[in-house]
């Protein structure tokens, strides 16, 4: 039985809803750029130097979308090289058409609706890239979070495992071969990167609230000086302010 499902499933969701904002926004940025490689391509028909290069990254920006579509509609697991790959090509299509275009448009001049598509193209990569940001940091941080979770519940984590018999045994009998394997060489497998960051942060946190508990300690022996100076003082005055009255009433 898995713990946590419902939370699980939340978090899945939301990188799901990522995802596909992510999704549509390249079919959309990629469909305002092919108007605009086309555009440039027929405006370059005399100035064979540049219609070379926008038809070259026409060609590569063509592979990389279609590739991007067949990844994602069939949904093929590729490793995140093969991805990283993808958006650097993809980027390096769009941002080349881009500077290109500028200096096509110093050197020659260029027409309103040219303006127009630069302008356009430059804004929707920008808003692409910053739905990029977005989606890397929502993936990696709901991953984070799942693995703190289940590392702060502690042996609550392992109820969801009793089920599974011959896995817990084989685990059992791994861990201390896998201690002894750590000794002699480190692990930097991905999960183990995971797991580091989240201790890193775990004990910056852990430092910071015995800071904060200190904090508070000092503030709280502090206000309490205070008010027992002030009470005293309260006290004081009241019991010279009665002894003065009696003293002039004799």
């Amino acid at each position: 039985m898995a713990i946590m499902q419902r939370t699980r499933g939340i978090f899945n969701q939301m990188v799901n809803d990522v995802r596909r904002v992510v999704f549509w926004t390249n079919i959309i940025v990629q469909s305002i750029f092919f108007v605009f490689y086309g555009f440039s391509i027929y405006e370059s028909i005399k100035n064979i130097p540049f219609l070379i290069l926008y038809s070259i990254l026409l060609i590569i920006s063509i592979i990389t979308y279609i590739t991007f579509l067949v990844v994602n509609i069939k949904k093929l697991d590729k490793p995140k090289k093969f991805n990283r790959a993808l958006r650097i090509f993809k980027y390096f299509a769009n941002g080349t058409m881009l500077i290109l275009n500028i200096i096509d448009m110093v050197k020659f001049g260029a027409s309103d609706l040219n303006k127009i598509l630069l302008a356009l193209s430059g804004i929707s990569i920008f808003a692409q890239i910053i739905v990029e940001f977005a989606r890397a940091y929502v993936e990696r941080y709901t991953e984070y979070m799942i693995m703190a979770f289940e590392q702060d519940l502690g042996i609550l984590g392992k109820l969801g495992e009793i089920g599974d018999v011959k896995g817990n045994i084989l685990k059992i009998v791994n861990k201390p071969l896998q201690a002894v394997a750590n000794k002699f060489e480190e692990d930097d497998s991905t999960e183990a990167k995971k797991k580091q960051f989240i201790e890193e942060k775990s004990k910056e946190y852990k430092k910071k609230l015995k800071t904060e508990a200190k904090e508070r300690k000092a503030e709280k022996v502090k206000t309490a000086k205070q008010d027992i100076k002030k009470n005293w003082g309260v006290i004081k005055e009241h019991i010279f302010k009665k002894k003065k009255k009696e003293e002039d009433a004799n």
